[in-house]
């Protein structure tokens, strides 16, 4: 068996689209197929609308994270190292349309009103296969070497069992997707944590790796 991580992290320059999804402070998630994100992968429109390795070390060090961890198979770890090495410089038109219906539409009359978006329409604005968000990247690499993300329905996040409907916020809920908590805090405190530093600043280890 082996591990595969997610980052999720607060990108500045999504500020608006974490202010009306959800309560969360993380509107960003990375895939990393080590503790370490030697190698890991995210999609990033700021980035050129592009699949490209992340240099997460290379990271503002204060800047928020939460890691979380899942345990997959030998053969499913090496469909997805195939898969996310094949997508790197890739380009796909970011869903803007599916993030402002999310973001100005869905997710303010869910949060304010209690008004759940009829799934049918919320499908017609998110599911769109030639466009990518970072949270639908992932959830299609994961797809392709057969990880199932969850078994079921996630409460309060509609379609999450279809990939192109998943953001960074449907990772917020890792214990209905049966992922392992590791890190909270900090990036830099991680790396520091990883180097064996006892006293990593504002960070906490909150599983095992």
């Amino acid at each position: 068996m082996r591990k595969i991580y997610f980052l999720l992290y607060r990108d500045e320059k999504l500020a608006w689209v974490h202010s009306n999804i959800s309560d969360s402070v993380f509107n960003h998630v990375v895939i990393g197929l080590d503790k370490e994100f030697r190698e890991a992968y995210g999609y990033k429109a700021k980035g050129g609308n592009k699949v490209q390795r992340e240099q997460i070390s290379k990271y503002r060090p204060d800047g928020k994270c939460f890691i979380c961890s899942k345990e997959i198979t030998n053969e499913q770890y090496a469909r997805l190292k195939v898969y996310l090495r094949s997508e790197v410089g890739k380009k796909y038109p970011y869903d803007y349309l599916g993030t402002f219906f999310l973001a100005r539409i869905a997710g303010p009359l869910y949060h304010k009103y209690g008004i759940r978006v009829p799934r049918a329409l919320v499908k017609l604005f998110l599911v769109n296969p030639d466009k990518r968000t970072c949270g639908s990247f992932v959830a299609l690499a994961l797809e392709s070497a057969g990880i199932k993300l969850s078994e079921q329905e996630i409460k309060q996040v509609p379609g999450t069992l279809s990939p192109y409907l998943v953001t960074a916020y449907t990772f917020i809920r890792y214990k209905e997707l049966n992922l392992a908590p590791v890190y909270y805090g900090v990036i830099g405190g991680y790396f520091l944590h990883l180097e064996g530093v006892r006293k990593a600043p504002q960070g906490l280890l909150v599983g095992t790796a």
